[in-house]
């Protein structure tokens, strides 16, 4: 019987702290990472024997079959994945011919351990689940699916597994005895899975770490792969190929076509929903469902409220998340104990209840990742027009499920890209001002003779743009397309200007300036007049940052305070690597004056730092 409240991930806790990433190099280096940190949950890493007996066994039935099923993307996900050796050795090989998919496959991970997940963004591992018996698995779907669990509870891991996810093929490396296990017998029974295979006897005795388990590779599927039953549809595709005519492309046939999906099984057994007892459904909003959750969030006299003022906007999005899952539960169960005649004489159709719950309890998950998103302006305000979309799109394509342990996760990976893109935003403003008419001189050591066209390159290495150091004036012109909208609905400046204008104020929030704010509103701006960005410096001083004018032309006249455009210059050129100490800028740029200590060190300190991470996530007591 499927636990409904674990299923769909309600079972949040406070873990606590976050702890800063290890950057793990061996397996015995990464071992004593995990144990210093208490994580090592029985990690045996898979290996290389037991990698290559499943990679020999995809080989074959690629050889068959047509493996990427039909999904929009097709996957392949570890689930415990640890250091991601075996994910992305699979993930590989299916990709091998990728002239011959119409997508790669994807590698995706469910695993706990910070030390290990902390790698995954360098090894293109997609993290969708951390704590496994948190995990919703009746969400997640995948082509291929490998296990290699904790042996002390292989069992419950491999029952559930086999119930609860929507996979083709399974493969797991599980203790002997697996094959006298009634968990896992009744899961394949309930599942309608007839076919297992062990595929290699193994043990970890001249493993890298060395354990005296024995275990054994074995195949989970829906259809018999076994060597006789593949040499014949080998056979009867090439009967298909030679009998083919014109008109007639042989086909493979599928590896999922005989598959069960848990989540049908989840709709008859948990809510009594039936073929004959359904109901149709109003489809899911998701700006609705936003817009309403912010209401409640916003009403003094709401649960959701309170929790906002006690705990912090994440614990209030739990809370309330927890609830609307409950609430929706609830209801189908309801629609489930009525009578199946009466629903089948009102024309009601299963097909549409089944669309109608799956859309409802994934469609929280994605509004309530959205809400928490939105509360990220930690991260946001450092960051450009073009790094913050890059950013939220990143974020938005999560398949977590919406826990706190999750929602950590995910705000850690958000501060790592957000300071990745920080220093990108700063280098790319520069780069959008860099003129030859903006340019107030060019480093003594300067190999290269500044050419506009270079401003619309990348900052590669190699790059002719990188190589040409040069100071910005603190007063030019620079151009744009135009400043004002030509539709009479829209008042003051346009989107692009209004973007360009933002970013500038971005670059002095990252110099240290705070309570930045414009002279006049966007919608009020005329051509021609004088606008000024205002902000306080670090000892709390009001100072005028900028003066600019726009013009029909598309012209912006730009007056920067030289004390701000001095750190800007001396930020970028220790970005850049142009100078490792303030006596070479000085001398390399002869300016009249040495870089103060505070200008020279702003890049050191404009990042996120690991510590704001819990400053995020929980309301300070």
């Amino acid at each position: 019987m499927l636990d409904i409240q674990s299923s769909f991930g309600f079972d949040h806790s406070d873990t606590g702290t976050f702890i800063a990433p290890v950057e793990p190099v061996t397996t015995s280096k990464t071992l004593k990472a995990l144990q210093e940190l208490n994580q090592d949950y029985e990690w045996f890493p898979t290996t290389k024997g037991q990698i290559d007996t499943i990679k020999n066994d995809i080989a074959r039935l690629k050889e068959a079959y047509e493996i990427s099923g039909r999904n929009e993307q097709p996957t392949i996900l570890d689930i415990g994945a640890g250091d991601g050796r075996v994910v992305t050795a699979l993930r590989d090989l299916l990709n091998e011919e990728k002239d011959k998919l119409d997508k790669p496959f994807k590698a995706y991970a469910i695993e706990k351990s910070t030390v290990h997940i902390n790698s995954y963004r360098s090894k293109n591992i997609s993290l969708i689940g951390t704590d496994f018996y948190e995990t919703n698995l009746i969400s997640k779907t995948a082509d291929f699916a490998f296990v290699n669990p904790p042996y002390r509870d292989y069992a419950a891991w491999v029952a559930r597994i086999l119930e609860e996810l929507d996979f083709t093929v399974l493969y797991a490396v599980i203790p002997q005895r697996w094959v006298d296990n009634k968990d896992i017998k009744a899961a394949m029974q309930n599942r309608g899975l007839e076919y297992s295979e062990i595929l290699a006897k193994s043990d970890f005795f001249d493993a890298e770490r060395k354990a005296r388990a024995k275990v054994h590779v074995v195949r989970f599927s829906f259809m018999d792969m076994s060597a006789e039953a593949v040499a014949e549809e080998m056979a009867a595709y090439e009967k298909r190929f030679q009998d083919r005519s014109r008109m007639f492309h042989p086909y493979r046939a599928s590896l999922g076509i005989n598959k069960t999906s848990p989540f049908l099984m989840f709709i008859d057994k948990e809510l009594g929903l039936k073929k004959t007892n359904s109901t149709t459904t109003n489809e899911f909003n998701e700006h609705v469902e936003r817009e309403r959750i912010k209401r409640e969030m916003n009403d003094e006299t709401s649960e959701t409220f309170e929790v906002v003022k006690s705990r912090g906007v994440l614990w209030a999005l739990l809370d309330q998340y927890e609830r609307d899952m409950t609430r929706t539960l609830d209801q189908y169960k309801l629609i489930g104990q009525l009578d199946g005649v009466l629903l089948g004489e009102l024309g009601v159709k299963h097909e549409d209840l089944v669309t109608g719950v799956r859309a409802k309890l994934l469609g929280f998950r994605r509004v309530y990742w959205s809400m928490l998103f939105n509360h990220l302006d930690v991260i946001k305000e450092k960051l450009t027009s073009e790094n913050k979309t890059a950013l939220l799109n990143e974020l938005s394509q999560t398949a977590l499920d919406f826990t706190y342990t999750n929602a950590v996760y995910v705000i850690s990976y958000a501060v790592d890209m957000g300071n990745e893109l920080i220093e990108e935003s700063l280098i790319s403003v520069y780069k959008k001002l860099t003129s030859e008419e903006s340019i107030l001189r060019y480093y003594k050591s300067n190999e290269r003779v500044f050419s506009d066209r270079w401003r619309y390159s990348s900052y590669e290495e190699g790059d002719p743009s990188r190589e040409c150091k040069r100071v910005l004036d603190y007063r030019f012109i620079h151009s744009g397309s135009r400043n004002f909208s030509s539709y009479s609905w829209e008042h003051g400046l346009n989107e692009n200007t209004r973007q360009f204008t933002n970013d500038l104020i971005v670059v002095f929030r990252l110099l240290g300036y705070s309570n930045l704010h414009m002279s006049e509103a966007y919608e009020n701006m005329e051509a021609g007049k004088a606008y000024l960005i205002r902000g306080n410096t670090p000892d709390g001083k009001t100072i005028d940052l900028l003066k600019i004018k726009y013009y029909l032309n598309g012209n912006r006249h730009l007056a920067f305070n030289q004390a701000a455009m001095l750190k800007f210059n001396v930020t970028i050129s220790r970005l850049l690597g142009w100078c490792r100490a303030k006596a070479d800028f000085a001398d390399e740029t002869d300016s009249k004056t040495m870089p103060t200590d505070e200008a020279w060190s702003i890049s050191d300190t404009m990042k996120i730092q690991a510590s704001n991470i819990l400053s995020l996530t929980c309301q300070p007591q």
